[in-house]
C-alpha cells in the first residue's frame, strides 16, 4: 500500500520486498539497524521472514496503526497519510 509514496529515483529507495528469496533488499534488510516500514502489511511479507537475527528498531508510517505480532512491533508507529508523513 506504500509503493510509490517514496521516488524509485530516490537514492534510500529498495522498491518493493519479498519477491525474491535473498535478493539485495533481503540482504539490506538483514543488515539494517532501522527498518522505516511504508505502508507495510504483514500478509504481504511476513516479518519473520525479515525481522530475525539482528536486533532492529522499527518505526511505521501507515494510513492505519500498525498491526502487531511477535516479529513485528515497531518503536515507532505514524497512522496518518503516508505521502503528507513523509
Amino acid at each position: 500500500m506504500g509503493k510509490g509514496a517514496i521516488p524509485a529515483s530516490h537514492p534510500n529507495c529498495l522498491f518493493t520486498v519479498g519477491l525474491q528469496a535473498r535478493d539485495v533488499v533481503g540482504l539490506a534488510l538483514e543488515e539494517a539497524d532501522v527498518v522505516l516500514a511504508v505502508g507495510y502489511d504483514l500478509v504481504e511479507y511476513h516479518p519473520k521472514l525479515w525481522n530475525r537475527g539482528r536486533p532492529k528498531h522499527v518505526i511505521s508510517i501507515d494510513a492505519t496503526a500498525a498491526e502487531v505480532d511477535a516479529h513485528f512491533a515497531p518503536e515507532v508507529d505514524i497512522p496518518a497519510d503516508i505521502s503528507a508523513a513523509l
